[in-house]
């Protein structure tokens, strides 16, 4: 909290800059994604196996093959494939033929997958409230609206307009097509700042 305890001393002000945006949500990014390795590990989970769960719940009874897995988390395959291998080990992943197409292998959850993954969805519910319990409904809507476009933003930017400022005026309305801003569910907020600050960029860390 040093960072921010710096800003209050040099002034209300500070908080607007942008550079001391960044540096207060990558602060905040990093004790939120500890927190949520604590509370995953409870559930004998990382962040990367949660990910491929949570993918592959969305994807239903078709499957998503581990290629799909990759491009989806924005991961290499050869990470992918780790992390399928535990899961698999665990019983909580199986592999089979896809429905739809017989050339193609799909990754599905077992049975034992979606009760796991609902019971951590749940409990995240839970605990995803209680980190943002101090905030009021309006504080976390200004939240939800900011990340989103922050993402929106991040997502549109080439190299060259880092440089040129160039798309400024993109930013907001981009937001309605990237994530709809849900301001009363417990997590909303908390997912959109994992994911605006690379929640899949170290997927694999801890498997290897």
């Amino acid at each position: 909290m040093d960072v921010i305890k710096g800003d209050m001393r040099t002034g209300a002000d500070a908080f607007g800059r942008p550079g001391e945006i960044v540096s207060a949500l990558l602060h905040a990014a990093m004790f939120v994604r500890l927190r949520l390795g604590e509370f995953l590990e409870h559930y004998e989970l990382t962040e990367g196996r949660y990910s491929v769960l949570t993918a592959l719940d969305k994807a239903g009874a078709s499957g998503l093959s581990q290629s799909e897995v990759a491009d989806q988390l924005m991961q290499s395959e050869s990470n992918i494939s780790t992390l399928v291998e535990r899961l698999q080990r665990d019983g909580l992943v199986n592999r089979r033929w896809s429905d739809t197409d017989r050339r193609k292998r799909v990754l599905l959850l077992t049975a034992d997958g979606q009760q796991l993954l609902h019971r951590v969805e749940v409990a995240r519910d839970r605990w995803a409230e209680s980190l943002l319990s101090r905030m009021t409904p309006e504080i976390r809507q200004g939240l939800t609206l900011g990340l989103c476009q922050l993402s929106a933003k991040a997502g549109s930017l080439q190299a060259s307009d880092l440089e040129t400022g160039n798309h400024a005026e993109n930013a907001v309305s981009e937001v309605e097509s990237v994530w709809p801003v849900h301001p009363n569910s417990p997590h909303f907020a908390l997912e959109q700042m994992l994911s605006t600050l690379g929640i899949s960029g170290r997927l694999v860390e801890d498997e290897q």
